[in-house]
């Protein structure tokens, strides 16, 4: 059913829609009603009968809503629809939302990221995007999907000319534990951004290379508190003995995080030692 008695279908055409599992029909409903009830009941529908043809719509509808609640209907549906098909429409729905609505960005990236393996290679082509912004949400959604296959695309990305790309691309090796990385994390430590350094040492803490230990020391020295807590929690990962020393001199740091993350990693070390 595609033509109702008013501009908005009521409720019972729309059940009848739902019983028929009219795609078509509810697709053009969803574009004529305006009650949070009628959306909810479309979205969820749409999600329920699960077909491909819905994937389109929907995801155009996230792109231009802006009320939070009905973001999450829509959301929920993608999920339960998901697939490889849905990849690129989302990839092509987040270049085209300014990236103002973080909200809407954010949805449509816990799209990607729950779509999983499937979403891994056009998001590596995404790193190599001309707006800096695709780039890091990238950088972002590979991270949290932790495939290896884009453990090379990120080191390169470490050497990416904005810091919110490389602080992504540092960050998405705290799940994917690749020794390739440890090198270019090494010299990351001494990025001018300290978003990047701290997500760099607590990566390198999550490697566990004992290559690390040394930059991780220095990295103790750092004007930032929050890279040199994460250093020192870094170190007790690794578990060096040469981090020892340095570690106690953590103990009378000025920042009580700090010397919290250092007394643990004596711990830690001392464990590993036995």
């Amino acid at each position: 059913m595609e033509i109702f008695d008013e501009d908005e279908p009521n409720i019972e055409e729309i059940e009848e829609l739902i019983d028929n599992k009219d795609i078509k029909g509810l697709v053009n409903a969803l574009g004529n009603v305006y009650s949070y009830y009628k959306i909810e009941t479309i979205v969820k529908s749409l999600g329920e009968i699960g077909n491909d043809r819905a994937l389109k719509p929907l995801i155009k509808s996230l792109k231009y809503e802006n009320r939070r609640k009905i973001r999450k209907y829509i959301v929920e549906a993608l999920l339960k629809i998901g697939n490889g098909r849905a990849v690129q429409p989302l990839i092509n729905a987040l270049k085209s939302v300014d990236h103002y609505y973080h909200d809407i960005r954010n949805d449509i990236l816990k799209v990607l990221i729950k779509i999983g393996k499937p979403a891994v290679e056009p998001l590596i082509d995404s790193l190599n995007d001309e707006d800096y912004d695709i780039r890091k949400d990238a950088a972002e959604a590979l991270g949290n999907i932790g495939d290896e296959r884009a453990a090379v695309p990120l080191i390169g990305a470490l050497k990416d000319e904005y810091c919110g790309v490389r602080m992504m691309a540092a960050g998405a090796f705290i799940r994917i534990r690749d020794n390739r990385a440890v090198e270019p994390l090494i010299k990351t430590l001494k990025d001018y951004d300290y978003n990047v350094r701290w997500r760099s040492a607590e990566a390198l803490g999550n490697i566990g290379d004992e290559r690390a230990a040394v930059p991780l020391i220095d990295a103790l020295k750092d004007g930032e508190s929050l890279v040199r807590l994460n250093a020192a929690e870094a170190l007790g990962e690794i578990g060096d003995s040469r981090a020892i020393e340095p570690l106690i001199k953590a103990l009378k740091d000025g920042n009580s995080g700090v010397r919290r993350e250092a007394g643990r990693a004596l711990k830690k070390i001392k464990v590993k030692k036995r």
